[in-house]
């Protein structure tokens, strides 16, 4: 196996223990659901910020060794700083670094893709915000579940990036 194939298979790991990060953090809290993916950085402190900046990782290094594709380190700086600044200390810094990544995320998503896939993309970014707004503007359920919608077509679209599915 080359080099190239290990990497990839590597970071498709990533990208699905980023997806399973609500879930971990569910589980290592005795199957008791916060709020927020961040509320369990007051309860299982050295999980969330371990798979919070693991995940940062994958996306900072893929941009940083894959300089093609240099946009994704702005999403891991943002998980970063979710992880630097918590909610409950630092609400402003922590939902702003939030944003960066869950908007940069979308925003490279639909930006850097050809023309023919971006009217998909575009659809998969709608779907995330309106997934986000099921929480902020209709309250229809925690900001947990709206993070892990939002988390879904990220990890989703990283994947078939990986193995050129998608561009």
């Amino acid at each position: 196996m080359s080099n190239r194939t290990n990497t990839r298979d590597l970071n498709t790991f990533q990208a699905i223990v980023f997806l399973c990060i609500p879930l971990i953090l569910f589980l290592v809290n005795g199957c008791r659901l916060e709020k927020s993916i961040s509320d369990y950085a007051n309860v299982t402190p050295l999980v969330f910020a371990f798979l919070l900046t693991l995940s940062g990782r994958v996306f900072f290094d893929d941009g940083f060794v894959s300089r093609q594709r240099w946009y994704n380190i702005i999403p891991g700086i943002g998980l970063f700083g979710v992880v630097l600044f918590l909610n409950t200390e630092f609400p402003i810094l922590h939902y702003a670094f939030a944003g960066i990544f869950f908007l940069g995320s979308l925003f490279n998503m639909v930006l850097f893709s050809s023309r023919k896939q971006r009217p998909l993309k575009i659809l998969v970014a709608l779907f995330v915000l309106f997934g986000m707004s099921g929480h902020y503007l209709f309250g229809w359920y925690s900001l947990f579940w709206a993070e892990w919608i939002g988390m879904v077509p990220i990890s989703v679209h990283y994947v078939l990036e990986l193995f050129n599915r998608v561009d």
